[in-house]
């Protein structure tokens, strides 16, 4: 959603707000003493969330812990909602960790970028949770369960609740929806175990430690830690003659100049401004809404602007990717580069303390 748009709908929801929040405290409340199912797995369940509505760098994150405990013997599986995938079975196994089972139509952007990025992890979906969760761990011997964006999915117990922050849109106007970005009221931060600041580099790092302060001084008895943003692994994808998709990886010294920026996710300028921060040139950007659907027509619209500006190849993000089947293809150049979120060594020590219990 663009910015005028946003607005007018804030200004519009503006009155509705308190009720909004008042509803979502009464369902936390419904679920805390009881009036609500939330189940309790024999597993450790992980939560990855935010407060706010967009991007906040969960998935990156997600992949990134799942994967740093596989490599602590656990086997762990990533347990989502499927926002927007078309699937409307109770439980969608997008991945066994062997081999992807469903794509991004039927999956959902996020789950189907994790089962690409990763192998050996189970990725399943659900709207209720509690049943794609007691799949896996009866059907895969899962023993470790990450909820991505699941600070607001009561119905499942958890033993780390991890609410993130983006280090510039941070709590958004600080208004819950719909005249916010926020998706519950400031209160339901009682819930977090610990906060993360995402998206931290050089350029954010003194925002990012007044944040953390803030948050200390609200909430002291919660752990705020920094992740830090990085941009790499840049590859280049081409469609075979057997219409399958394989990637070469490259050098940021080897990709075409300039280049024709595209993305359809929710920080787009984000990302454009960490590919020029990796001495990159970005002729041309051209944005697309969060989860966007391509189609034919718009494949061709950027390469006929790719032409009229002189790029020489194309760059989107491995989210967008995933939605680009071999029919998709320009016949430019198309790169990706990989957006990975680090956090610092506290948050992994307090995550390995909360497991070893």
């Amino acid at each position: 959603m663009n910015t005028p748009n946003k607005r007018l709908l804030f200004l519009i929801g503006f009155p509705f707000s308190p009720i909004y929040s008042i509803l979502m405290k009464l369902r936390a409340l419904f679920y805390r003493i009881g009036l609500f199912r939330s189940e309790k797995f024999e597993v450790p369940v992980v939560s990855i969330g935010n407060l706010t509505m967009g991007g906040t760098g969960k998935t990156p994150l997600v992949i990134y812990l799942a994967q740093y405990c596989q490599a602590r013997n656990f086997k762990p599986a990533v347990i989502s909602r499927g926002y927007r995938g078309k699937s409307r079975s109770s439980c969608n196994i997008v991945s066994d960790g062997k081999d992807i089972l469903l794509d991004s139509e039927l999956s959902g952007d996020e789950p189907s970028l994790i089962a690409r990025l990763t192998s050996d992890i189970v990725v399943a979906t659900g709207r209720k949770r509690r049943i794609p969760s007691r799949r896996v761990i009866e059907d895969y011997g899962c023993n470790l369960l990450f909820l991505d964006d699941g600070f607001q999915h009561l119905a499942v117990q958890r033993d780390f609740d991890l609410v993130l922050f983006d280090v510039i849109t941070f709590a958004g106007n600080s208004r819950v929806f719909p005249g916010g970005d926020l998706r519950e009221s400031v209160f339901s931060l009682s819930r977090a175990d610990a906060f993360g600041i995402t998206g931290i580099d050089s350029s954010t790092e003194k925002r990012a430690g007044q944040l953390q302060a803030l948050l200390e001084e609200r909430h002291p008895d919660i752990p705020v830690y920094k992740i830090y943003r990085e941009l790499s692994d840049f590859k280049k994808w081409q469609v075979n003659q057997d219409s399958t998709i394989n990637s070469t990886p490259v050098t940021s010294d080897n990709l075409p100049s300039p280049l024709l920026c595209f993305c359809g996710i929710a920080n787009p300028d984000r990302f454009k401004t960490s590919l020029e921060h990796s001495g990159l040139s970005v002729e041309a950007f051209i944005t697309f809404p969060d989860h966007y659907s391509y189609q034919i027509e718009d494949i061709q619209q950027l390469e006929e602007y790719r032409l009229s500006s002189g790029c020489q190849g194309l760059i989107t993000t491995e989210k967008d990717l995933v939605k680009l089947g071999p029919g998709l293809f320009s016949t430019a150049p198309l790169y990706t580069a990989s957006l990975k979120l680090v956090p610092e060594a506290a948050l992994l020590s307090h995550l390995d303390a909360v497991l070893s219990q």
